[in-house]
């Protein structure tokens, strides 16, 4: 019960950060529009993420690494043309984004150890439960963390 309420509270963190990164695409600079709407879709794919945690559906394992590996690609790509003296407004975006795909993964693997041992009810497998929910609950405060990074990420808007 406690790790519903505590997903939900998550997934509802997400509306107000979904635009976080864009809070004036009007101000935001030509070449920022992709850096926008790529790490946008990644939220709302985050979201969904967490939307099928709650509803307890079985691929969201898959689904976050999917993220955790696009947002890795894109870290490459950012060393890789910063070795070649290029910067790009991703470079300053990605970090928090691959943070939370991290500990995203993590949660659902945790998710999955959970449901596993809540199926045979023995006093071992709800002790280990309970540390299974600790774990959750500090993984969901680094993802918090994370948010509170993505909210302050300022560098795609002009002037900054």
């Amino acid at each position: 019960m406690m790790k519903k309420i505590s997903l939900i509270a998550l997934l509802f963190i997400f509306t107000p950060y979904s635009h976080a990164i864009g809070a004036n695409l009007e101000e935001s600079a030509v070449d920022d529009q992709w850096t926008y709407d790529y790490f946008n879709s990644i939220l709302d794919g985050f979201a969904l993420v967490l939307e099928n945690l709650v509803y307890e559906k079985s691929n969201t394992t898959k689904e976050s690494r999917i993220l955790y590996y696009k947002i890795d690609n894109v870290k490459k790509e950012v060393v890789y043309y910063k070795s070649l003296n290029v910067s790009a407004p991703s470079e300053h975006v990605y970090p928090p984004f691959l943070k939370f795909s991290e500990e995203l993964v993590r949660l659902c693997i945790l998710d999955t150890k959970l449901r596993m041992q809540l199926k045979e009810k023995t006093p071992e497998n709800i002790a280990i439960a309970k540390i299974t929910i600790n774990e959750m609950m500090g993984t969901i405060n680094i993802m918090y963390g994370c948010l509170d990074e993505i909210d302050n990420i300022r560098i795609l808007k002009k002037g900054d």
